[in-house]
């Protein structure tokens, strides 16, 4: 069998597993899409290696696709590293002065098995910090989601003991950048200085380097991370692998002043 047989046999499996497996398994819907835009580079490299023997512009092409996808494979490897080990860094320092807890998808009423284990870590580490230390719930309401994702939260949490309390809903922002912005703003309502006071946020492992990131530059906000893991190791690779994308996307936003 030809090399260019096998790639191009190897796209149609990619192909395949993207449009009749993964994208009907909850939560790996991206990982589906990545297979497709996989499918599509081994269908390139197929026909760059048949026009690079008949053709000297077509070696060139083959050449500089060969040197992005180097350049693609080291940027993924070396993002992918660092999230690793900042997700691993577990809370440390003095007791925070607030806990904010991060929104993720809620399928009509029920937390989504991402913000489950983004609750279950909440509720594991509010044991450990003062009960008068305001705790923030933060995430919109989003398609397919019949209540806000902080109502949701807080739904989860009064129902495993929480004090509602405690409890302040952010119920507006629809990303990462907005959680950290608006719960910024109620927690500086509450008389906490979220520059010079340590502020706990609770979200995945994987989501935890992005999460830094943007207290850094957009609020800015003095943050300790309090990761949470998921239970299955094949749901933690596509999180991992699609924050690779996220990360990459937030650090060129604010270089271009996008926000």
């Amino acid at each position: 069998m030809k090399k260019s047989t096998r790639i191009f046999l190897a796209a149609a499996g990619f192909a395949l597993l993207a449009g009749m497996g993964i994208w009907f398994v909850p939560g790996m819907r991206f990982s589906a899409q990545l297979c497709g835009g996989i499918s599509a580079i081994l269908i390139l490299w197929t026909a760059l290696c048949v026009w690079s023997a008949k053709s000297r512009a077509g070696k060139v092409c083959k050449l500089l696709f060969l040197i992005c996808a180097a350049m693609g494979i080291l940027s993924f490897a070396a993002v992918e590293v660092f999230l690793v080990k900042v997700g691993r860094i577990p809370p440390h320092g003095d007791p925070p002065a607030a806990v904010i807890v991060l929104g993720a998808g809620v399928n009509g009423k029920t937390p989504s098995l991402v913000l489950v284990s983004r609750l279950n870590a909440a509720k594991t580490y509010l044991g450990q910090v003062p009960p008068d230390a305001p705790v923030i719930l933060s995430g919109g309401q989003g398609p397919g989601e019949e209540i806000t994702e902080a109502q949701a939260m807080y739904d989860y949490l009064t129902a495993v003991g929480i004090s509602g309390e405690r409890l302040y809903l952010e119920e507006h922002s629809t990303n990462t950048a907005e959680n950290l912005a608006y719960s910024d703003r109620i927690l500086s309502e509450l008389g906490i200085d979220t520059y010079n006071q340590s502020v706990a946020v609770v979200t995945n492992d994987f989501h935890m380097a992005r999460v830094h990131y943007l207290a850094d530059f957009e609020t800015p906000m003095t943050v300790t991370g309090v990761p949470a893991r998921l239970p299955y190791w094949w749901l933690t690779a596509n999180y991992y692998t699609r924050e690779y994308f996220a990360l990459t996307k937030a650090v060129w936003n604010r270089l271009n002043g996008a926000g």
